[in-house]
């Protein structure tokens, strides 16, 4: 009976101190944790280089553009220092991004230091209860040799066998609480990567609409010109279809535009070729430039062709500022029709509005 007690102690030993496998587990776990981390942390280095560059490029083309526009006589622009500040904003959230990297790459660093010296002495532990074990063994089976020793072998090492399998169980439970300590700091770690993807992700929305925003400043800076390939194809329409009768002077084109140089620059232009071709353009409040006008609200192509009233036995008057306007768009001056009740019978009026913003 106590022989069979015995062996039934050994081998309950035996069991629990199987500490290889839970040692091996603990490799794997923590290899395959740290694998997943460096692929993660490179991909944010990743990002946060193409930013990076992506910002160096910004400043650059924009630099150039300034030195370009100075260099052509023309003046420096605000679109032009909003610009330079959005790239210094984007400039600043990369160099905290960077830092944060390497604060992320520094803890990192350390909690491996540390579950590595943690499990080196796991390891030795779990190797002297291990030695404890083998040692023990050899003096049961010595002891056990001896005739009727069994029983004083029992009594003897009863303690040293219970010792032993409560340290093999605290071991294993300090393997699995180290294995639940580094999931967790693992998943710290994604919740950080994760984070700083999402900043990324945000400044390179911000610096799109940084950049769709400085476009649209700078074309807003340009004026609209007249080319002489269109005014070339319009010269012939303007002879042929809009001459005046030399009693009626009719029809008669005006040309009117908002209170904005860029506008009124554009309607010179308008007002310039008109009388070179010959048409007559009827006396303006402002005798050689274009009449002013009041804009209420944006309109799609920012150029306004205006007739007359029309009756049932006039149409055929209006004939040739429908035929304009067909000209204009064929050559890329797309422009609105209406009505305008304070013109009058034969006459049309060109209104330069506010150069619309390109979405």
């Amino acid at each position: 009976m106590y022989g069979t007690y015995f062996l039934m102690k050994l081998t309950c030993l035996t069991s629990a101190l199987s500490h290889d496998d839970a040692i091996t587990a603990l490799k794997t776990a923590r290899g395959a944790i740290e694998q997943s981390s460096d692929r993660w942390s490179n991909i944010l280095i990743g990002s946060t280089a193409i930013v990076a560059v992506g910002v160096v490029m910004e400043i650059v083309a924009e630099a150039m553009e300034v030195r370009k526009d100075l260099n052509e006589g023309k003046r420096f622009e605000p679109f032009h220092l909003i610009a330079f500040i959005a790239a210094a904003v984007v400039a600043l959230f990369v160099a905290i991004e960077g830092v944060a990297e390497l604060k992320v790459a520094s803890r990192e660093t350390d909690l491996r230091e540390n579950n590595s010296a943690e499990q080196q002495e796991l390891q030795v532990s779990a190797n002297d209860a291990k030695q404890t074990a083998d040692n023990a063994t050899s003096e049961a089976v010595a002891l056990a040799k001896r005739v009727g020793g069994l029983d004083a072998l029992v009594a003897q090492t009863n303690g040293k066998l219970d010792q032993l399998t409560a340290t093999a169980t605290d071991q294993k439970t300090r393997s699995d609480a180290l294995i639940a300590s580094l999931t967790k700091k693992q998943k710290e770690v994604d919740a950080t990567i994760e984070g700083a993807k999402k900043q990324v992700a945000a400044l390179a929305a911000s610096l799109s609409t940084i950049n769709n925003l400085r476009q649209q400043l700078h074309e807003q800076g340009v004026f609209r010109t007249l080319t002489k390939s269109q005014a070339d194809k319009l010269g012939p329409f303007l002879k042929e279809k809009l001459q005046p009768d030399p009693k009626t002077q009719l029809p008669a084109l005006g040309v009117g535009a908002i209170s904005d140089t860029e506008a009124q620059a554009y309607g010179m232009q308008f007002l310039k070729l008109f009388k070179d071709e010959g048409v007559f353009v009827y006396p303006t409040p402002n005798g050689d430039f274009p009449r002013g006008i009041v804009q209420l609200e944006a309109t799609k192509y920012g150029l306004v062709l205006a007739i007359g009233p029309n009756g049932a036995d006039r149409s055929h008057a209006y004939e040739p500022f429908i035929g304009l306007l067909k000209v204009m768009g064929s050559v890329g001056l797309e422009a609105a029709i209406e009505i305008d009740p304070d013109l009058k019978f034969g006459q049309g009026q060109l209104d330069i509005e506010r150069k619309p913003i390109k979405e």
